[in-house]
């Protein structure tokens, strides 16, 4: 399960538009506090927090600026649209 973690986050890494490489810690562009969270990086962010960190709800919470209920679900939106967006790229596109 480790390496399909670790191969999600690097997909959703490459496939943001964000300009920071993913690590095996939060970044100071990501995550520069727990008052400061950009929402572009928030999908992002919960991930990583979660699977490359092994924080908890709360924890995560903390560092999102967040309700914690809303982390699993922040975790869960994350990976319907790393799912959307790998299976985009993998559709052939039809040209007209």
């Amino acid at each position: 399960m480790k390496e399909v973690t670790t191969i999600a986050l690097a997909t959703l890494a490459v496939l943001s538009t964000s300009s920071s490489a993913p690590s095996s810690q939060p970044s100071q562009s990501s995550l520069s506090g727990p008052e400061t969270v950009t929402a572009r990086n928030t999908y992002r962010d919960a991930l990583q927090l979660y699977y490359a960190q092994g924080l908890t709800a709360r924890e995560g919470a903390v560092w999102l600026n967040v309700p914690e209920p809303r982390v699993p679900h922040l975790r869960y939106q994350a990976l319907l649209r790393l799912q959307a967006a790998v299976l985009s790229r993998l559709r052939p596109k039809h040209s007209h």
